[in-house]
């Protein structure tokens, strides 16, 4: 797994912070999903499902055993100075 000194410069800014910071990503997305669905529909239920929803996906994905860590892992090298092909 990368660690925040690791991370190759080549990684977009976003992908940088959400291998650093995964759960602060996770409720920075369902906050913003939440005052999406809240600006849209207005519906309390809908905007708590959305939020929370959107934080447990986001958390999921970027936690250190998720499908998009584990793909980063898999594009840099062990060093995580260059890509792989």
């Amino acid at each position: 797994m990368l660690s925040g000194k690791q991370i190759p410069n080549a990684q977009g800014r976003l992908t940088r912070f959400a291998l650093t910071h995964p759960i602060r990503l996770a409720l920075a997305s369902g906050a913003l999903v939440a005052l999406w669905t809240a600006a849209i529909v207005g519906n309390v239920w809908a905007v708590t499902i959305a939020g929370v929803g959107t934080t447990l996906l986001v958390w999921y994905l970027w936690s250190p055993r998720g499908p998009a860590r584990r793909r980063e892992d898999r594009l840099y090298d062990e060093s995580g100075l260059s890509r792989r092909d």
